[in-house]
C-alpha cells in the first residue's frame, strides 16, 4: 500500500512515557486529541503540508504540551493555515519549521 495517511483521534491520548514520534512523509490528516497528556513527548517530527483535524472548535491536539515540548515541522510555517483554529489548545510548545533532520 501507500502507508498510513491518517492518525486518527486520540492515538497517543495520556501516552505519558513516550518520549519521540517521527511521523513518515505518508500522514495528510492528524486527527483532534492524537496527542492530549503526552508528557514526556520531547520532539513531535510531522510533514510537511499535514492537516490537523481539530473536530469541535473548542477540540484541539497538543492540551497538556509544556514549553519543554516542540513539534518539528518539515513545512513552512504558511503549513499553520490548515492546523484549524484551536489546534494548540492549553498547549504552550515550540514550532519549528522547515525542519530537516530526523
Amino acid at each position: 500500500g501507500n502507508g498510513i495517511t491518517l492518525l486518527q483521534f486520540m492515538t497517543f491520548l495520556d501516552c505519558h512515557e513516550l518520549e519521540e514520534v517521527i511521523l513518515p512523509d505518508t500522514i495528510k490528516e492528524i486527527e483532534y486529541k492524537s496527542f492530549w497528556n503526552t508528557t514526556k513527548l520531547k520532539k513531535l517530527v510531522i510533514p510537511a503540508g499535514v492537516v490537523f483535524d481539530t473536530g469541535f472548535s473548542s477540540d484541539s491536539l497538543f492540551d497538556g504540551w509544556t514549553e519543554d515540548q516542540t513539534i518539528y515541522c518539515r513545512g513552512p510555517e504558511s503549513d499553520m493555515e490548515n492546523w484549524g483554529p484551536n489546534w494548540r489548545g492549553t498547549g504552550k510548545m515550540k514550532v519549528v519549521f522547515n525542519y530537516t533532520g530526523e
